[in-house]
């Protein structure tokens, strides 16, 4: 028995050689071969000794040995000796040995001289042993014992290298037995010939049923001409290797997409096939196409969102398609976003711009992307409409968005101003029809005649010279540019001025007067409205003083002013008017502030508050515009307004239309029973001012009266019509 190790590990050693009761080899028997031919032997044996029997795994020689056992009892065993000393053992006449001369095997044989080579593993177990035998006594030479102990290590690296490559292919075949990826041989017609175990957990075959099948049987329709193309290509590459990725069918019928791996190995003798690894992808896969979603898509809305749309065009200009494709690309754009954000909060403005994409969708049918662009601008991609149609999809879109939203239980204005822009796609490029998409959008915003601009050539200029007038703007304080025009407020029953309405103009120094109409917009989209509007308090309020100054404190008008909605929300709006009024002296009661009803309707929590601080402060309220297109006046029970200013499209269709007459007599009535009192604006003709006077109005804005004027003039207006302004018609009678 080996040194150091027990007789139980030395067996294990044994059987882990997978030789005993195994076919003679080659690979032993040659060994056994060149050692007759070398010690000039008649038999030589290769025996693995357990630990009731010898069994002999080789043997050479010049004897018959069709009657020799290959298998005998242990007692019967000459060479367990060797293995038990783990030394070589020299026998040289076994007759006169009393350990041997009765052995069976010693008869049969012939056995009268023995030397046995004991086979020692790497790991230093004594297994069996590689013994010559002569039929003569013999006393074998160091030569000899060297050439036989050679001999046996040779044997025993060969067993050595046996048993490590078993152990190797066991640990793969458990790899393969046990991955989560799937081992999967394939002859070059592409037929599946071995399936490891592990293509139940990944697809839910089981191994007998894809041996033999057609590899491709199983991949998706889209992507089979790809996964062929590359199995080609590896057939033709030895040893070369390819990599792809696709979907496959699994049991239940569902693709799952994998990835697999694949090495030419037809060359191999032992394997002489395709070795395909494969494993599942699918959460990456998942997760790549949710990552490519996010990042294609707004998060509020599920439109398109800006790259989209930019890779929709590339899509289209890389494309074949014919150069006469013809492609429409559309920019919308909400007007005075931003005003329902400062009044509802950004949550009602994000709902509202939920239902605008929602509209957006239903109108859009057949775009090729619909894409938010960010903030309040939205974009819509159409091919293959005729151009001519460009103008017609854009109005339609544009009647969808114009129907009220309702926030909070209010039906609230939503408008938009849209950007047209058309080409054949041979004609253009992405980013020609971005930029005249753009500058049409630009025009469209900039339009008070059409919230709808179709592109054309002469538009950039228009646009760059509104781009000009915003970079002017915002110099407009520090040139000292902007001026304060006043407009008198008359009381119909004396035909007395009993107020004014202080109005921003801008005073350009190479295109003249600009009215607000123009660059009020514009000063709320670049931030500018809240700078400008403590400037005209500013200034209005140095007027108002100068004009008690030189009239020795009779000058008690009230002073309007318009308020946008802007303003209204700003946090620093309450300290900037106490602060200036406080600089100037002067009552807060003297002055009108002016909301708009869009402002006013708004069930803003931070505008009602802002309403009741101002009128805390003594501040007068009017609504602004009143009667455009609101239909609930409940508002005006709840919040702290003063004066109704009726607008002016009632007043200039009042003698047309006899539903404003009465819609006109009803606001008055209701204006008296709440304490109200009503002002009529817009108010040009004689006839105007007969109508509004047997309506029972009681005040009166408008040209008949007089124009918007210069502080000076205005105070001359004033000082020279102290005692009337006008002489009432019917007194005139």
């Amino acid at each position: 028995m080996s040194s150091g190790h027990s007789e139980q590990e030395r067996l294990e050693e044994l059987h882990r050689t997978q030789l005993l009761d195994s076919e003679p080899e080659e690979a032993f028997d040659s060994l056994t071969r060149l050692a007759a031919r070398l010690l000039d032997v008649p038999i030589v044996q290769v025996n693995l000794i357990t630990s009731d029997r010898q069994f002999t795994k080789s043997m050479a020689g010049t004897i018959d040995f069709t009657e020799v056992k290959r298998s005998v009892p242990i007692e019967h065993s000459i060479c367990r000796y060797t293995v038990q000393s783990g030394k070589p053992l020299h026998v040289p006449n076994t007759l006169r040995d009393p350990l041997f001369n009765d052995n069976p095997v010693v008869v049969q044989l012939q056995c009268y001289s023995y030397l046995g080579i004991p086979i020692i593993t790497k790991r230093g177990y004594t297994i069996g042993t590689l013994c010559v035998i002569d039929h003569r006594t013999r006393e074998w030479s160091d030569e000899e014992r060297e050439i036989l102990s050679e001999l046996a290590q040779a044997l025993s690296s060969q067993i050595d290298m046996r048993m490590e490559i078993d152990r190797t292919n066991s640990r793969f075949q458990s790899l393969v037995e046990n991955s989560y990826d799937v081992t999967t041989l394939i002859d070059p017609f592409g037929v599946i010939t071995y399936q490891s175990p592990s293509i139940t957990g990944i697809l839910g075959y089981a191994v007998s049923e894809t041996l033999g099948m057609p590899c491709f049987d199983l991949i998706h329709p889209d992507d089979v001409s790809t996964v062929q193309q590359q199995f080609n290509q590896l057939v033709q590459a030895p040893l070369g290797n390819v990599t792809a990725e696709y979907r496959i069918r699994n049991k239940a019928g569902c693709w799952v997409w994998v990835e697999s791996t694949g090495r030419n190995l037809l060359d191999d003798t032992e394997i002489a096939s395709l070795l395909i690894n494969t494993r599942d992808v699918s959460e990456r896969k998942d997760l790549e196409q949710y990552l490519t979603y996010q990042a294609l898509h707004d998060s509020l809305t599920g439109l398109g969102n800006r790259q989209r749309l930019l890779d929709c065009l590339d899509s289209v200009f890389a494309s074949d398609l014919p150069s006469d494709t013809p492609l429409i690309l559309l920019i919308l754009d909400l007007n005075r976003f931003k005003s329902i954000n400062d009044l509802f909060g950004h949550m009602e403005g994000d709902h509202v711009l939920k239902l605008i994409a929602r509209r957006i969708i239903s109108a859009t049918n057949g775009a090729r992307c619909v894409a938010r662009l960010g903030g309040d601008e939205f974009a819509i991609l159409y091919t293959h409409r005729p151009c001519e149609e460009a103008e017609s999809i854009a109005w339609q879109l544009g009647h969808e968005i114009n129907d009220l939203p309702v926030i909070g239980g209010k039906s609230i204005p939503v408008t938009c101003c849209i950007g047209v822009t058309s080409s054949l796609s041979g004609e253009s490029s992405l980013e020609e029809l971005l930029k005249t998409a753009d500058l049409a959008l630009l025009s469209a915003k900039q339009s008070t005649d059409s919230p709808v601009a179709v592109y054309r050539p002469d538009i950039r200029d228009s646009v760059l010279d509104r781009i000009q007038l915003e970079a002017d703007l915002r110099g407009i304080i520090d040139r000292d540019e902007l001026v304060v025009h006043f407009q008198p407020i008359v009381y119909l029953e004396t035909g007395m001025v009993t107020g004014v309405e202080a109005l921003a103009r801008w005073e350009h120094p190479t295109r003249g007067l600009i009215s607000p109409d123009t660059f009020i917009p514009l000063a709320e989209e670049s931030g500018l409205i809240r700078e400008i509007g403590a400037e005209v308090l500013r200034k209005t309020c140095q007027e108002v003083i100068r004009w008690d100054v030189v009239s020795g404190a009779s000058f008690q008008l009230k002073v309007g002013m318009n308020i946008s909605a802007t303003e209204l929300t700003d946090p620093e709006l309450m300290s900037t008017i106490q602060a200036t009024l406080r600089d100037f002296d002067l009552p807060p009661n003297r002055f009108v502030l002016e909301i708009t009803e869009s402002t006013a309707v708004s069930r803003s929590e931070l505008v009602r508050h802002r309403l009741d601080e101002l009128r805390s402060l003594g501040i007068v309220l009017a609504v602004d515009d009143f009667g455009t297109g609101y239909s609930s006046l409940a508002y005006l029970t709840r919040l702290p307004f003063d004066i109704l200013k009726i607008d002016r499209t009632f007043i200039q269709d009042l003698g047309s239309i006899e539903a404003n007459r009465q819609i006109l007599l009803t606001i008055v009535n209701l204006a008296e029973h709440l304490g109200l009192d009503v002002v009529a604006e817009g108010v040009e003709t004689i006839e105007q001012l007969a109508m509004i006077r047997s309506l029972n109005f009681k005040f009166l804005q408008g040209y008949y009266v007089a124009r918007p004027m210069p502080a000076e003039d205005f105070f001359r207006f004033y000082t020279e019509h102290s005692a009337s302004v006008l002489v009432p018609p019917w007194e005139a009678e």
